[in-house]
């Protein structure tokens, strides 16, 4: 291994999985990030549902996004995803990948399988997910299996959810640190007309609680504008969603006060049903 190789995999561990914290199971989009984290519950996407999939959809309705990240404007830690949903009747199925991180360097592998249930305002969600982490120069890979559950609740104009992450606390190996079990609760209240509000509060074992604000303003029948603020350590977010009939693109942005900016760009696509989630 190269004194490069090594000094990568240093700052991509040392650095970014901090950041990252208890999500490295997720392979969600990383657009909520311009929002302080928090989700649009009466809109989320195929890579929020992946994260939250109690989340809204409609029945019958086909929800697809594929996202490109670049972290603090430096390549090796680039992280690329993907992620379908699809909703039967009752039930919402969804799938999704992504990538951090660079082949031969240091790399992030991490598949999630969910499933969720809607009866009338509740929603009952499971998610199975596996992690792969990759190093250049030989080193055997290192590999995680976990479960997590989420439910959500709509009463009027409020959403509320809750997502229980590392349920049997896994281990990358028989001696490293496990990951710890994290709650989320989510909160997002229809202001009227097109402004909406949400909020986000993560408690992990041994952490500081995290907290999140963030909006959604729809400028017109085209766009989106949304801003965010989140806890430990605070960063600002900010971004635009644009959409053409059943297409849309994502532009957002964050600045972490250390490490700076990361931008990241997603496309998707909503076939069937209304464009509220509902």
């Amino acid at each position: 291994m190269t004194t490069k190789h090594a000094a990568v995999i240093l700052l991509s561990i040392g650095l970014f999985l901090p950041v990252r914290g208890w999500s490295v199971f997720d392979p969600g989009s990383d657009i909520p990030d311009g929002m302080g984290n928090t989700i649009m519950l009466d809109q989320p996407s195929a890579g929020e549902l992946l994260s939250l999939p109690a989340g809204g959809m409609t029945e019958g309705g086909l929800k697809v996004e594929t996202g490109y990240c670049r972290k603090f404007t430096m390549k090796e830690l680039d992280r690329v995803y993907g992620a379908a949903a699809m909703r039967f009747g009752r039930w919402t199925t969804v799938v999704g990948l992504s990538q951090f991180g660079r082949e031969g360097l240091y790399s992030e592998k991490v598949g999630r399988l969910a499933l969720a249930f809607r009866f009338d305002s509740l929603a009952l969600g499971v998610t199975l997910s596996a992690l792969q982490l990759e190093f250049g120069g030989g080193y055997d890979d290192l590999t995680a299996v976990t479960p997590g559950l989420s439910c959500g609740y709509s009463r009027g104009r409020l959403r509320t959810a809750l997502a229980l992450e590392n349920l049997t606390t896994p281990r990358l190996s028989a001696n490293s640190p496990e990951f710890d079990i994290v709650s989320s609760l989510y909160v997002q209240l229809l202001g009227p007309g097109p402004y909406s509000i949400a909020g986000r509060l993560t408690l992990e074992e041994n952490e500081k609680a995290q907290f999140g604000l963030g909006q959604k303003i729809r400028l017109s029948p085209y766009g989106s504008f949304f801003w965010g603020v989140s806890s430990q350590p605070t960063t600002y977010g900010g971004g635009v969603e644009m959409n053409y009939h059943n297409y849309l693109i994502t532009v957002a942005a964050t600045y972490h006060p250390v490490l700076g900016i990361s931008h990241t760009i997603a496309l998707g696509m909503v076939r069937g049903g209304d464009r509220d989630g509902h």
